[in-house]
């Protein structure tokens, strides 16, 4: 199991209501670090890397993306592997290129 950890604060996250997420959207963390909780090291997927290149929904709507923010290593090898594999480009295997 992974935990994640956000490295940006979000403004706004938590208003339940529609108005007030609007009015103060999510800022987007420039990294995010998986942790590892089975003592592998933690993954650190550059978010705004990424942000340039592809579209929110990419990842965001996905059919592996968590929707409960629950990562395991299943997910994340599904979600960014199996896009680095399908586009042949970045990481696909673990050399240390995502667990540093």
């Amino acid at each position: 199991m992974l935990l994640l950890q956000n490295t940006a604060a979000h403004g706004g996250a938590e208003d339940s209501t529609a108005k007030k997420a609007a009015d103060h959207p999510p800022v987007a963390p420039s990294v995010i670090v998986l942790k590892s909780v089975s003592g592998k090291r933690p993954a650190i997927f550059p978010h705004a890397k990424h942000q340039t290149r592809h579209d929110c929904d990419t990842c965001h709507k996905n059919e592996n993306f968590p929707r409960d923010k629950k990562w395991d290593l299943k997910t994340g090898h599904a979600l960014c592997m199996g896009c680095h594999k399908a586009k042949n480009e970045g990481p696909t295997k673990c050399n240390n290129a995502c667990h540093q």
